[in-house]
């Protein structure tokens, strides 16, 4: 039988027992208000948008883009950050999030995507696509996590 004081913590409750063990679940982060200025892209502003990069029709659209981000200086150093944006479509290429310049994996399909980063050299919240991509962004959202590490 393990010794339950070695993986004891305040960060976890216990929220039942079942077959010897206490189970019990981490809370979830608190998280500051949005930093993203017109994540839902309702105007043509806020964004830097690098070649290829537009927004029209209330989406952020990369059209064979080169490898250049749309992005926003919305982060502090080393802090923590949720990132999130939704792929509303995608015809080829691929789309990641980048919080400084540290990158979440590629996605390639529809859906909406989440990546906890902390910036390390610059404060820029990043969509950045490969080379070659056409696809429209929505939804795009980045908040501080408070109080706890990622």
């Amino acid at each position: 039988m393990s010794n339950l004081l070695e993986k004891a913590s305040i960060v976890t409750t216990p929220t039942a027992y079942d077959n010897g063990k206490i189970l019990s679940v981490k809370p979830a982060p608190s998280l500051s208000s949005e930093l993203v200025t017109n994540g839902d892209f309702a105007t043509d502003s806020d964004w830097t948008k690098g070649t290829g990069w537009s927004i029209s029709s209330g989406k952020g659209i990369a059209t064979n883009t080169s490898i250049d981000s749309m992005y926003q200086n919305v982060l502090t150093l080393s802090k923590s950050y949720k990132a999130s944006f939704t792929i509303s479509s995608i015809e080829s290429g691929s789309l990641k999030i980048g919080i400084g310049i540290n990158f979440s994996q590629e996605f390639t399909e529809v859906g909406t995507y989440t990546y906890y980063g902390t910036p390390s050299n610059d404060g820029l919240l990043r969509i950045t696509p490969s080379n070659g991509t056409n696809a429209t962004i929505d939804n795009v959202s980045v908040k501080e996590v408070l109080g706890q590490e990622v």
